[in-house]
Parts: C-alpha cells; sequence; structure tokens
C-alpha cells in the first residue's frame, strides 16, 4: 500500500499498474513452488522443532529441493516475458519487462529464505517471525521508494530484487543467533551453481536482441533444467519414480 502511494503520487496511475503486475506475475512463479513449504515442509518442521540437528538438516534438504526446482522456472520466466505480457495483459505493459526480471530473479533468494525463515514460527517463537517480516517490510519500502525516485522502473526492480538478498542475510543471521542454524550439505553448491547459470542467464537476455535472445534462453534454460533434473534424480530418485509409476 505504502509504494502504490507513493509511485501514484511522484510518478503515475501507470507506474502502479507496472509495479503491481511485475510483482503478481512473479509470485505466480513461486506458488508453483512455495505452496509446498505451507503444506508439507512445515508441520514435518514443527514435528522436530526440539531438536536442532534434525532441523537444520530439514531445512537444508528443503532449501535444495527450492533451489533447483525454482531455477529452471525462473529462466523460463524471464526467457518468456516478451510474450508473456502481451499475452496476460497488454502490450502497453512492456514498459515493466525489465522490473520484471528482476522481480523473478528475486525469487531464487526467496527459495533460500523460505524454509530458514519456518524455524522460528515452527519453535513458536513469534516474536522474531515478525521482526524478521518488519525489517523485511521497512528495508522492502525504503529501496523501492528511493529506487523509484532516482533509477525508474528499472531500479524498482533491483530494489526488489535486492530486498530479497536483505531478507535472506537477515534470516541466516538471526537463525544462527537464536538457532545455531548454519547450512550445510549441498546447499551452498547447489545455490552457487544455480545462482551463477542464473547471472548469466540474466546478463544475456538483457544485453540480446533477435535470434541471439532465444538461443541463448534456451541454451540457458536446458542447462538449468537438466541440472535441476540431474540432482533432484540424484538425490531423491524421482524420475525413476515417475517413470516406474507411468509404467504401471
Amino acid at each position: 500500500f505504502l509504494v502504490s502511494a507513493y509511485l501514484m503520487e511522484h510518478g503515475s496511475a501507470e507506474d502502479v499498474g507496472y509495479y503491481s503486475n511485475a510483482v503478481v506475475l512473479a509470485s505466480y512463479v513461486g506458488m508453483l513452488v512455495f505452496s509446498a513449504v505451507e503444506t508439507d515442509f512445515f508441520p514435518r518442521l514443527s514435528a522436530v522443532n526440539g531438536d536442532r540437528e534434525q532441523s537444520s538438516h530439514l531445512v537444508d534438504q528443503q532449501t535444495e529441493v527450492l533451489v533447483l526446482l525454482v531455477s529452471p522456472l525462473i529462466v523460463a520466466f524471464i526467457l518468456f516475458l516478451p510474450l508473456i505480457i502481451p499475452l496476460l495483459l497488454r502490450r502497453d505493459f512492456m514498459p515493466m519487462l525489465e522490473m520484471s526480471r528482476w522481480t523473478a530473479l528475486a525469487l531464487f533468494f526467496t527459495a533460500l529464505t523460505r524454509p530458514v525463515s519456518f524455524m522460528s514460527l515452527s519453535k513458536g517463537d513469534s516474536f522474531t517471525y515478525l521482526l524478521q517480516e518488519l525489517f523485511y517490510d521497512l528495508f522492502m519500502v525504503g529501496s523501492v521508494v528511493l529506487g523509484f525516485r532516482y533509477g525508474g522502473l528499472r531500479w524498482t526492480g533491483i530494489a526488489i530484487f535486492a530486498s530479497a538478498v536483505f531478507d535472506w542475510l537477515l534470516n541466516l543471521l538471526i537463525t544462527r543467533v537464536r538457532y545455531g542454524y548454519r547450512a550445510r550439505g549441498r546447499v551452498g553448491q547447489y545455490a552457487l551453481l544455480q545462482g551463477l547459470l542464473l547471472a548469466v542467464a540474466m546478463c544475456l537476455m538483457t544485453l540480446l536482441r533477435g535470434w541471439g535472445y532465444w538461443v541463448a534462453g534456451f541454451v540457458m534454460l536446458l542447462l538449468t533444467g537438466s541440472l535441476s533434473v540431474y540432482f533432484l534424480n540424484k538425490e531423491t530418485n524421482y524420475i525413476q519414480r515417475l517413470v516406474q509409476k507411468w509404467r504401471k
């Protein structure tokens, strides 16, 4: 509400529409993956809230899965944005393209943050959870206002991305101090690998035009998707189970 009010006051109704639709479109991508956190992960985390080691292990597992699932979706979303915006909205909304890319990229850090942020709730520490959300909201509003003021829609998208990074760092700090959580396992490996691929994909699809854009986009989508399928299959044997069900 505060962001929309500021954009209306210092920009225009069109700017409010661009901002709102960019956030909504990106949230649709996140809903495909993050909804599983609330329905499946949180009850399992609550069941072991008294065991620090078990809680940390469960958070690591969920983070790994989210990173692997959401990375190809982000690349696909960024790649097809020039088609999605005119299809779902109108061609008049194309000025929100670059902001939408940064908003989608922020989902990567949301995937890293979401499992960690639920540790406080699973332990019944609602005050800490509210503080986490409050600090994030204040930072997001401030950064978006500054971004729009000095850089228009492009920097508004970058501000949303910066807010996601801030939220991730904040949650890591709080959970480490209060609950002794430290990411282990393959979280860092998967995050670094997919993060680098997302950064390359973002640069290529921002700089290239025409056939170069589509070729580079599909190559990066194939890379991120293949890596995610490989690691998910390696960790969970999901592909074998899927083939077995199909054969039956």
